[in-house]
């Protein structure tokens, strides 16, 4: 999701529309005061067809007591954390992200950006559950990089793997029959997600998929980009 009050323009940015290319190719024109959400999955913040910043997403927060010490064992730090210091209390301040990478249209647009223009991407629905799909067990781990440059992961982010779900998980040499097999038990499927409506909990894939993307599209876009023809658009 970038936000540009230098050209008024907010770009919304759904799952599995080759989104973060698009935000790569016009971050580039974005001002200092702009906001970058960028990504948090590794083989994209390690590739350099993703370089582009984070910029004015961060909220710092205070975390006190167990909360401090959770996120210390977390982020892998909890060594640091000696019995005295324990004993005696912890805070700890991190940066948060102001606004999810695929934050929706109703958690961005106020007073200020309601007259932005709003630009988002669609794509075949079948395309982005197939994409979707192959996605969930085989994304790259999520995280940040700390400021020893030390990637910490993310152990938040829940999903699917194929040791744990191999009677659903896609593999190469599947013939078209299983992975039409495969994909009809993923949709019926319930997991935890974690996307820009915070943690939910128990969720059916398919549901909680399509619910997601239709938030993307209740508001009158001004420009929307299709990811058939994205190039040209």
């Amino acid at each position: 999701m970038i936000v540009s009050h230098k050209n008024q323009f907010v770009f919304f940015k759904p799952m599995k529309v080759a989104g973060s290319s698009v935000e790569v190719a016009i971050s580039q024109h974005c001002g200092e005061e702009d906001i970058l959400t960028r990504t948090n999955h590794f083989d994209e913040l390690d590739s350099s067809d993703y370089e582009y910043p984070t910029r004015n997403n961060s909220i710092k927060r205070e975390l006190v007591g167990d909360e401090a010490l959770l996120f210390m064992k977390e982020s892998g730090n909890i060594d640091r954390v000696t019995p005295a210091l324990a004993k005696s209390g912890i805070t700890v301040e991190i940066f948060e992200p102001r606004f999810h990478m695929h934050a929706l249209p109703s958690q961005v647009l106020d007073e200020r950006t309601s007259s932005y223009k709003k630009i988002t991407i669609v794509r075949n629905p079948w395309d982005m559950l197939v994409s979707f799909f192959w996605w969930s067990f085989y994304t790259s781990p999520a995280g940040y990089v700390d400021s020893k440059g030390v990637a910490r992961l993310d152990n938040s982010n829940l999903g699917f793997n194929v040791s744990s779900h191999p009677e659903a998980a896609p593999v190469g040499s599947d013939d078209i029959d299983t992975l039409r097999r495969k994909l009809e038990i993923f949709c019926q499927m319930r997991g935890d997600f974690r996307g820009p409506r915070g943690l939910e909990k128990n969720q059916n894939v398919l549901d909680w998929f399509v619910g997601i993307s239709q938030e993307f599209y209740k508001i009158e876009h001004d420009i929307v980009l299709r990811h058939e023809t994205l190039q040209r658009d």
